[in-house]
C-alpha cells in the first residue's frame, strides 16, 4: 500500500516561498550548479524540490559542511523558524561558528533555506514544511527501512510501511480505545447549518452572545479539553470555549463565515463552493490549516507528525515505533531527559488528541499490552482524492418522517435537507427528522413546498412514503402561506442546487493565501518580507582585506605579537586554527587566551573530535587561519 503523497500549495511549503520571491532572486536559484540538468530539461523548482529522486542526487552533491549544517537542522531545528544566535547554540560544540555561516549561507543560495527580514535588519531561517519532509524520507531512509516490534527487528515492505503479517496480527489483536470523533468536515457543516438558522449577532464587546454560544456548543461533539494542552490562544478565551473557538477559526480562514462589526455572516457563494466539495477534499484542507496553525515547534514532535503522515489508511502504528525510530535517527537521545511515557503525554497531547477528535485518527492497544499506544488513520486527510466520481448516496425516509442519511451522500444535499429537517445526530450514518416546525422554516427561506417534495423525491432512494407525502401537504396547506411571500428571504438564505453539481478546484493564489484566523498563530513570521540579495563569502568575516593574507594562506611560525593577533581574529570570527607544535598539527577552534606565568595559554576545542584542549604558545610554532569558503584549496 502506498504511503500518501500532499498534492497541492499550502503556507510554509516552498511554492509559498517561491510565490514571495523577487524574480532575480528565483534566476539566482535557478542559476545554481546542481539544478542545470533539470532546469535545462524545463523543470520548475518546486518540481525539483519536491522529487525524491532528485532530491537525493542534489543531497549526493552537497559539500560536506553543507550536508553537515542540513542534517543538524533537519534533526534538531525542523522547520522552526530560526535566527543566528539560536543556531549557534546547536552548533557550538559540533563545528566552528564560522563553518555554520558559511553552511547557512549556501544552504540558502541553493533555496533548501529561506531567509526573511526583520523590519530593523536581523535575518530570520526557515526550511519549508515539504522540504523537511523530503529530507527526512532522504537522509533517514535506512532507518525507515527497518521497524521493530518485540525487541526484534523485521525487514518492512518495499513501500517502507508495516510487513503484511505484523499488519495482520495487529489488525487482529488490536482493540481500539478511541475511535475517534465525528468528522471535522461534519462538525464545520453542523456550524454552518446552525449559524443559517440562527441570529448571529455580537455584543458592544464583540463577542457572540451567551445564549448563541450555548446553543452553538450544544450542538458541538468536541471536548474542550482537547484543545486546552495545545496552548491555543485567541481574543474572548473569558466568553469562548476552546471548541467554539476551534471551529470559528477553521470557518473564518476558510472564508466561508465574515466577522463583522455587529455579527457573523455567511458567505454565500465561498458556502456554495465549500459544500459541492467531498468530504475528502474537505479533510484535506482543514488538515493543511490546521497544521499551518499548529505544527509543533519542538523537531521531535514536527518527525512523528510528518511520520504519520506517511502511513497509509488503516495500518496500525505503536508509540514505541515512532520513538524507536526517533532514537535510531537521534532526533532524541538514548537517554532522554523525559521518560518515554513523558514524551507520549506531550505527542498525545499537543498532536494526537486534536486528529482524533476531528475524526481523522483512531487509537488502540493490545488487550494483554496496555502500555503500548496504536493510532492509524481512519480518513487519512491527505490522501488522494477521487477526481470526477458521481457516485451520490441515496437519502432513506423512514414511516416515522426520519431520514436516514448514509456517508456517501455529499454536503449540497445535506444543505437542503437540513433546511426542512432537524438533525439527530452523525455517526456511521446521520439521522434527520422532518417535523412540522422544520418544514416551516424550509418555507420560509424561500423553498417552495413543490420544489422540497421535488428534492426529496429525487435524492430518495425508495420516493417519499405515502403517508409521509400527505402529511407533509397538509402541514404546508395549514401554515397559509404562499411562497412567494417568502422569496424576498432568498438573499438570506443558501439554497443549494442539488443536481449536476461540479466540483472546482480551489485556485492555487487562493490555497497560498495568508489568511487571518480567530486563534492566534505562532507563525507571525510569514508575514516578514523576503530576502531580497544574500552576502558575499567575504563578508561573512569583518575586516577581512585589513588581514595580512598570510595569516590565511602560510603556515608557518609568526612573532609572538603576531600570533596573539591571529589568535585573537580566528575568535573574533570564530573559525578554527591550523596549529603545528612538536611535530604534532591539529586543528582548533580557539575559545579564551589565557595568560599563565607570564606566558599565554589558548584554550579550545580540537576538531574534529570536539575534545577541550589547552595549548601554550610554546605548543603553537607554526599556524595559519582556517577561512571556511574562502582559500580552501590552500
Amino acid at each position: 500500500m502506498a504511503t500518501c503523497q500532499v498534492r497541492g500549495n499550502t503556507i510554509m511549503n516552498h511554492a509559498y516561498f517561491l510565490s514571495r520571491m523577487e524574480q532575480g532572486f528565483i534566476q539566482k536559484l535557478e542559476s545554481e550548479r546542481i539544478y542545470a540538468p533539470w532546469i535545462q530539461q524545463g523543470k520548475q523548482l518546486v518540481y525539483i524540490w519536491n522529487h525524491n529522486e532528485i532530491m537525493k542526487s542534489i543531497y549526493a552533491q552537497l559539500s560536506g559542511r553543507e550536508r553537515r549544517l542540513l542534517l543538524l537542522l533537519i534533526t534538531h531545528i525542523g522547520c522552526e523558524p530560526f535566527d543566528w544566535p539560536k543556531l549557534e547554540k546547536h552548533t557550538q560544540s559540533l563545528i566552528s561558528g564560522a563553518e555554520a555561516r558559511v553552511g547557512l549561507m549556501l544552504l540558502v543560495k541553493k533555496g533548501l533555506l529561506f531567509a526573511l527580514r526583520k523590519s530593523w535588519g536581523e535575518q530570520l531561517y526557515v526550511m519549508a514544511h515539504d522540504g523537511l519532509a523530503m529530507w527526512q524520507q532522504i537522509v533517514w531512509s535506512q532507518e525507515y527501512e527497518k521497524l521493530f516490534w518485540n525487541g526484534e527487528t523485521q525487514a518492512v515492505n518495499e513501500k517502507g510501511t508495516v510487513p503484511a503479517a505484523e499488519q495482520e496480527r495487529r489488525q487482529r489483536e488490536i482493540v481500539l480505545t478511541n475511535q475517534g470523533g465525528t468528522g471535522l468536515a461534519h462538525i464545520i457543516f453542523q456550524s454552518l447549518v446552525y449559524m443559517s438558522q440562527n441570529e448571529m449577532k455580537l455584543t458592544k464587546s464583540g463577542a457572540l452572545t451567551k445564549r448563541a454560544l450555548h446553543k452553538w456548543k450544544e450542538g458541538l461533539p468536541l471536548n474542550d479539553d482537547t484543545f486546552q494542552a495545545c496552548g491555543i490562544k485567541y481574543a474572548y478565551m473569558d466568553v469562548y470555549s476552546e471548541s467554539i473557538a476551534v471551529v470559528l477559526d477553521f470557518m473564518i480562514r476558510l472564508e466561508i463565515v465574515l466577522e463583522k462589526s455587529e455579527e457573523l455572516v455567511l458567505q454565500v457563494e465561498e458556502i456554495r463552493h465549500w459544500l459541492t466539495l467531498s468530504e475528502a477534499e474537505q479533510n484535506k484542507r482543514l488538515y493543511q490549516l490546521w497544521k499551518q496553525l499548529m505544527f509543533p515547534a519542538e523537531s521531535w514532535l514536527q518527525h512523528i507528525a510528518l511520520l504519520l503522515e506517511r502511513q497509509p489508511n488503516e495500518v496500525w502504528i505503536s508509540t514505541d515505533d515512532m520513538l524507536r525510530w526517533l532514537r535510531n535517527c537521534e532526533v532524541i537521545s538514548e537517554n532522554s531527559f523525559l521518560h518515554a511515557e513523558k514524551l507520549v503525554e506531550k505527542l498525545e497531547a499537543e498532536w494526537i488528541h486534536p486528529l482524533l477528535a476531528f475524526g481523522w485518527l483512531e487509537k488502540g492497544r493490545y488487550s494483554s499490552q496496555e502500555q503500548a499506544h496504536f493510532y492509524r488513520w481512519s480518513q487519512h486527510p491527505l490522501a488522494s482524492v477521487a477526481i470526477n466520481d458521481d457516485s451520490e448516496g441515496y437519502l432513506y425516509i423512514q414511516p416515522d418522517f426520519e431520514v436516514l442519511v448514509p456517508p456517501d451522500v455529499g454536503f449540497a444535499v445535506r444543505w437542503e435537507l437540513s433546511a426542512m429537517a432537524d438533525h439527530r445526530h452523525t455517526d456511521s450514518m446521520s439521522l434527520y427528522q422532518i417535523t412540522k416546525k422544520s418544514l416551516q422554516r424550509g418555507i420560509e427561506t424561500g423553498r417552495r413546498i413543490e420544489q422540497i417534495l421535488a428534492f426529496l423525491k429525487q435524492h430518495s432512494v425508495d420516493g417519499i412514503p405515502e403517508h409521509v407525502q400527505f402529511t407533509i401537504e397538509q402541514w404546508a396547506r395549514e401554515f397559509g402561506y404562499k411562497a412567494e411571500m417568502f422569496d424576498k428571504q432568498r438573499d438570506k438564505s443558501i439554497i443549494m442546487e442539488t443536481t449536476g453539481v461540479v466540483v472546482s478546484e480551489m485556485k492555487e493564489e487562493q490555497q497560498m493565501a495568508i489568511r487571518k484566523g480567530f486563534l492566534d498563530s505562532r507563525h507571525l513570521f510569514i508575514h516578514l518580507e523576503m530576502e531580497r540579495q544574500l552576502p558575499a563569502l567575504e563578508e561573512l568575516y569583518p575586516e577581512l582585506r585589513a588581514v595580512p593574507t598570510a595569516w590565511l594562506k602560510d603556515y608557518r611560525t609568526y612573532h609572538l605579537s603576531t600570533r596573539r593577533e591571529i589568535i585573537e581574529k580566528a575568535m573574533e570570527w570564530k573559525t578554527t586554527l591550523q596549529i603545528r607544535g612538536n611535530g604534532i598539527d591539529r586543528v582548533i577552534l580557539p575559545r579564551k587566551l589565557h595568560e599563565v606565568d607570564e606566558t599565554l595559554q589558548i584554550i579550545g576545542v580540537e576538531e574534529p573530535y570536539g575534545n577541550e584542549i589547552n595549548l601554550f604558545f610554546g605548543d603553537c610554532e607554526e599556524m595559519r587561519i582556517i577561512v571556511p569558503g574562502l582559500y580552501e584549496k590552500y
